[in-house]
């Protein structure tokens, strides 16, 4: 058995997340795959190679329906084929919330009716002319395939371990030798973003909507959703002054709250593994209400949302962990927010370490060795964590 216990695969998806967790014996966990180039240039090749020595996916967690978090992931699981006969790797188990066991499970109708069917159609056709990927390219056919339908055609079981098939906070369940925590999200979460769907299709086809389960409405409704574009917020613009001491960026300034309802639903997780700890969280938005009574120390901690503020700003009253993942390539929205990156660095007093996957013009002064001395921790440009 390897002298580590879990490496950590960082993969360079862009401004997007693809973690692929390598246990010491034969069993992965993969959270978000990234843009489909994400998929063909760093994760297939990897998945490839781990079939080669034995390894399987025990788990694959699509955290929310994000682009830059699914859009590899209709790819993997056409190409791998179906579930009794891999071709790439064998994949167990996925946890997604989509949209059958969320909106779809009320004011079902085995008919739509003509005038919202030919709404739909307008509505598919406009979405399908304006999808791009993340190099501009214009998407496939089956990238406009919901990933639900994908799983279903190719027999991949989703959301087996929950009840209604929907993830939600849970604790201790057993996949292979790790046992995760669902720290997120909440039943209320789940309620609040079912009635922004809900709203949706009311703004949409008017109160008299109807829904079913068929394949083209699934593929529609996850095509509109996809095509919706994110709100960002960024900082104050600042002098490169402030650049003098990390201390000083705790002092910026941000504008009014930005929140999205899909990043708040995004499936966050605690993963045990022998005597390590590790949590991955999506985009969520992470508060006190998350099911944590207390400051959890952890090994890993990925932080939410590639840094931004409004997701992280109660992060250190929550978890204090002693490495911290940024996945980002800093070229988009300005993350990682540096007042974030200040609140880590400065509030845990422990040696700890920043690990970033890239290497980007946010973290210039953080690799200065008088920086690190003062406040105690590492900075690491890597791909990969070992533990």
């Amino acid at each position: 058995m390897a002298d580590w216990n879990a490496k950590i695969h960082i993969l360079p998806a862009n401004a997007g997340d693809c973690f692929l967790i390598e246990f010491n014996n034969n069993e992965c966990i993969l959270i978000d795959t990234g843009f489909k180039e994400t998929y063909y240039n760093y994760l297939k090749p990897l998945l490839i190679e781990l079939k080669k020595i034995g390894k399987k996916i025990t788990l694959l967690v699509i955290t929310h329906i994000d682009k830059d978090h699914i859009g590899g992931a209709k790819r993997l699981l056409e190409e791998n084929g179906d579930y009794n006969n891999p071709s790439i790797i064998k994949i167990e188990n996925i946890w997604f919330n989509g949209f059958k066991n969320l909106v779809f499970q009320k004011k079902l109708s085995n008919n739509i009716n003509q005038r919202q069917f030919k709404k739909m159609r307008i509505i598919k056709a406009y979405n399908e002319m304006d999808s791009f990927d993340e190099n501009n390219n214009y998407v496939s056919a089956n990238d406009l395939k919901s990933f639900e339908y994908i799983c279903n055609k190719l027999n991949y079981p989703i959301n087996i371990q929950f009840i209604d098939n929907i993830v939600v906070q849970t604790e201790n369940i057993k996949m292979g030798n790790a046992i995760i925590d669902v720290i997120s999200p909440s039943k209320l979460k789940i309620e609040r973003y079912t009635k922004y769907l809900e709203k949706q299709l009311e703004v949409l086809f008017g109160k008299d909507y109807e829904i079913n389960k068929s394949e083209k409405f699934i593929d529609f409704f996850e095509t509109l959703m996809l095509n919706n574009e994110e709100c960002i917020e960024t900082t104050e613009t600042i002098s490169e002054q402030i650049d003098k001491d990390i201390i000083e960026w705790l002092k910026l300034n941000h504008k009014k709250r930005i929140y999205s309802i899909v990043n708040d639903v995004s499936i966050g997780i605690l993963i045990k593994f022998n005597d390590i700890k590790m949590v991955f969280t999506g985009d969520l938005y992470f508060e006190k209400k998350h099911n944590i009574e207390k400051i959890l120390k952890v090994d890993i901690l990925k932080i939410p949302h590639h840094g931004s503020y409004w997701n992280n700003r109660e992060i250190m009253e929550n978890i204090i962990a002693s490495n911290y993942i940024i996945s980002t390539d800093g070229k988009k929205y300005g993350h990682p927010d540096k007042s974030i990156l200040a609140d880590i660095i400065i509030n845990n007093k422990n040696n700890k370490k920043l690990i970033f996957n890239y290497d980007i013009d946010n973290i210039r002064i953080l690799k200065e060795e008088e920086e690190k001395n003062k406040y105690n921790y590492e900075c690491i440009i890597s791909n990969e964590l070992i533990i």
